[in-house]
């Protein structure tokens, strides 16, 4: 059985029912020249926003109630939109605009609902994270992707040793690259190219370079510590698969 879920709410269970479940077709994709940090230049996808129209069947004895409890969990909120099948799961930013309950005043106990979404990037799938420990020495570690584009990844290093650091982050495929410096034992960087956000310890920082960007099917990530320092860490990086 399809399950769908908006931030977490449950749209196919006893109370409510998905029963169609339509969205425009691949929307155009553009790329901008951007200069994201510093005189460093990448290319920037920006997908045009698509709209996602569902029809839900309320079947309940307090009819009005779980109208509500709808309303309450769909209306005017940005949240992740995921629909899954046979253990497979896609996911997509969306907006809930609008919702339409078409009422027969003979039915009390049942009402078919239209919800609208805008749909605000691709769908995607996130991958199970690859994960490495220990001393960094031109570390390597290998990411693939099944998506119909370049994929996100969102890379996570937790600094076990080592006192201000300089640590280097590199794809292979883009050649792109962000430097990080001050990096010290206890210190958890994250990057995310979903999102263009470098942080330490949960609070942005300054950087060198670029948020690398991925190639499609195979990346590479080099890790190298240019301080000369025997620094061990521990890595792991998701992927999200992206799907037009």
């Amino acid at each position: 059985m399809r399950e769908i879920t908006f931030n977490g709410f449950n749209l196919q269970d006893e109370t409510y029912h998905v029963t169609k479940f339509l969205w425009e077709e691949t929307p155009t994709v553009t790329q901008i020249e951007n200069n994201i940090h510093g005189n460093a230049s990448v290319v920037d996808i920006q997908m045009q926003k698509r709209e996602c129209v569902m029809t839900v069947m309320i079947n309940s004895q307090t009819l009005d109630q779980a109208i509500d409890v709808l309303k309450k969990a769909l209306m005017n909120t940005q949240g992740i939109l995921t629909v899954s099948y046979n253990a497979q799961s896609r996911m997509v930013q969306a907006f809930c605009h609008t919702i339409t309950p078409n009422r027969n005043p003979q039915d009390t106990t049942i009402v078919e609902v239209r919800a609208s979404f805008t749909l605000l990037g691709p769908w995607y799938t996130e991958q199970s994270p690859v994960t490495w420990s220990g001393t960094i020495n031109n570390t390597i570690i290998n990411t693939t992707t099944t998506g119909t584009m370049p994929p996100y990844a969102k890379i996570t290093i937790d600094v076990q040793s080592g006192t201000n650091a300089q640590i280097k982050i590199q794809n292979s495929q883009t050649q792109q690259f962000i430097f990080i410096a001050e990096c010290s034992a206890g210190d958890v960087i994250v990057i995310d190219n979903s999102t263009l956000t470098c942080t330490k310890n949960d609070d942005v920082v300054d950087y060198s370079g670029v948020i690398p960007e991925c190639g499609n099917d195979v990346n590479d990530w080099v890790i190298t510590e240019e301080s000369g320092q025997n620094v061990t860490c521990s890595v792991s990086i998701v992927i999200s698969d992206l799907y037009l």
